[in-house]
């Protein structure tokens, strides 16, 4: 029987797996613009060495270009590791240019609040509430993918060439999650700016 796509929203990483006799489930997030706002989707993967399936909510434009790219690529592996592997590559690479537009945000920001731009106060505030937003959710997805690559390492009997991908986007994620407690510690200084200067 296929999970209910509610039971994969939960957080407990004992909600986030299942080991079944014939294969393994993992729940992955991913982030999505819709109308100007990030949200998080979940997506449950069941797999074994020969079939994947995906249940989700809502569409996931990562799921579709992967599939288109595989159709235009031949060469390209598809069995179900290499797949779930390649979405969770995808995944950080939109996260890492999610980080560095935020940076970018945070740095205009940073100089609206000191160079006492015509931008009220009052708006200041509301962008960065929407950057910390944004920066936490990037933090959970990038959580969520080193969790799922941890557990692929432990349980999803990767080929060589898998171990060696999966090893450099935990490396990747590391120096992300870096980087957006870096965002975090920011936008705290620039509200505390910005309310000390109202």
């Amino acid at each position: 029987a296929l999970p209910n796509i509610h039971d994969t929203e939960e957080i407990e990483a004992s909600s986030h797996y299942e080991v079944y006799p014939h294969g393994l489930q993992i729940n992955c997030s991913f982030l999505h613009q819709v109308n100007g706002f990030f949200s998080i989707t979940n997506v449950a993967f069941l797999f074994n060495s020969k079939c994947l399936i995906s249940i989700c909510a809502r569409e996931v434009s990562l799921l579709r270009q992967l599939q288109e790219r595989a159709q235009s690529n031949s060469g390209m592996i598809i069995d179900p590791l290499s797949t779930i592997i390649s979405l969770i590559e995808d995944k950080i690479e939109k996260l890492a240019d999610l980080s560095e537009e935020a940076h970018l945000a945070i740095e205009k920001i940073s100089r609206q609040i000191f160079n006492r731009d015509s931008v009220i106060l009052e708006e200041i505030i509301d962008n960065l509430s929407r950057q910390d937003d944004l920066n936490g959710k990037i933090r959970l997805c990038l959580m969520d993918g080193q969790r799922d690559l941890n557990f692929l390492l432990r349980r999803g009997r990767l080929a060589d060439v898998n171990i060696n991908i999966a090893n450099d986007i935990l490396e990747d994620i590391k120096t992300l999650l870096s980087h957006n407690t870096f965002l975090s510690e920011r936008l705290d200084f620039l509200l505390n700016a910005a309310l000390g200067f109202i």
